[in-house]
């Protein structure tokens, strides 16, 4: 796979070796090659076997459908983030292992996110009775890639919330936007709760009075020398790494309002850019504001649909379909199931909740 539609700095040494190397540990044990893995994705082993190093996030994910490709296991992804501790994620998982509190780490995850998520946006929301983490892909990606960034993301992070906040379990779920794959059966015992084809990815945790606890691990003099060292490999990545990407900021404006969605020339306003320019980046990023406009009427239509109200037929016009025929074929190519089958099913989970 060339993945010709990723943007300029997918070829920059932004990827941990750390976690390719996972990957391919899993692959050995399983009994593949993994020189002729490492051959497809064009990696020198040498540059693996250095687990300070780098590697572009293009090798990372030519690497990870080359495994696929291998072994048609979409389970590798909780695999791989069940195997990496909080130290597996370099100065900013030591950092966060020094934090006094959960909220520090927030802040920690929050600041230097861009050291080891590149890929991957995220976003933090409070409430009043829980802690909502929100993780969505920066890039446009084959549908079984951007799956298995979000399960190893966001399972990975649930298992450094789990060590930071104790052995006591995470009172919380873990939401994903996508359908179950048959490895979920197989791996859920070891996993939080898992939720599927919800309005969007994310990590919701009601254990609100554990976040403002004194972490056992806590270590001030750790904490301010880790923090040192993530603000240098900060400063090593440049503005690309730190700077919040357009494709997020438009994702973000890309809101349901009584109107409709912001129109191409709205949202280049609203992020204070020029009609082309917008379209020139957003290709640059390997996406569009059709592709936008898709991914929010598929997370909204899972959202509107998860209530007996309102009718399929006013949820199509809200989100922008003449006819509701148009809206059935969309979301069948979304999710494998018409409208109605997935609000059958919606409230059928939340009656037997």
């Amino acid at each position: 796979m060339s993945l010709l539609s990723l943007p300029d700095w997918a070829d920059l040494p932004n990827t941990p070796v750390t976690y390719p190397a996972t990957y391919l540990a899993i692959a050995g044990e399983r009994g593949l090659d993994t020189r002729a893995l490492l051959q497809t994705a064009g990696l020198d082993p040498a540059l693996v076997d250095d687990l300070g190093g780098r590697i572009s996030l293009r090798r990372f994910l030519v690497l990870l459908e080359a495994l696929l490709d291998a072994t048609d296991d979409t389970g590798l992804a909780i695999e791989a983030s069940l195997r990496m501790p909080l130290t597996a994620h370099g100065s900013m998982g030591y950092a966060l292992l020094c934090a006094d509190r959960p909220r520090t780490a927030i802040d920690i995850l929050n600041r230097f996110w861009s050291l080891r998520g590149r890929g991957i946006c995220f976003r933090h929301e409070e409430h009043d009775t829980r802690h909502v983490f929100v993780f969505e892909t920066e890039l446009v990606l084959p549908e079984r890639l951007r799956q298995l960034m979000l399960e190893a993301t966001t399972l990975s992070f649930c298992q450094g919330v789990q060590f930071l906040l104790g052995p006591e379990p995470l009172q919380g779920e873990v939401c994903f936007d996508f359908p179950a794959g048959a490895h979920v059966d197989r791996l859920r015992p070891r996993c939080p709760p898992l939720r599927h084809q919800q309005p969007r990815t994310c990590v919701v945790l009601h254990d609100t009075e554990r976040f403002e606890r004194r972490l056992l691990t806590a270590n001030p003099e750790g904490l301010q020398q880790a923090l040192s060292q993530c603000e240098r490999e900060l400063a090593l990545l440049g503005e690309l790494a730190s700077a919040r990407p357009l494709l997020a900021r438009a994702r973000a404006e890309m809101l349901l309002t009584a109107t409709g969605y912001p129109s191409p020339a709205e949202l280049a306003r609203r992020l204070h850019l020029s009609l082309r320019t917008l379209r020139r980046q957003l290709l640059q990023q390997g996406s569009g504001y059709q592709h936008l406009l898709d991914e929010a009427r598929h997370r909204d239509a899972l959202q509107l649909l998860a209530s007996p109200q309102p009718e399929i037929a006013r949820i199509a016009g809200l989100l922008g379909y003449r006819e509701p025929a148009n809206f059935t074929r969309a979301f069948r190519q979304w999710t494998g199931q018409t409208p109605s089958a997935f609000r059958a099913q919606a409230l059928a989970d939340h009656t037997r909740r």
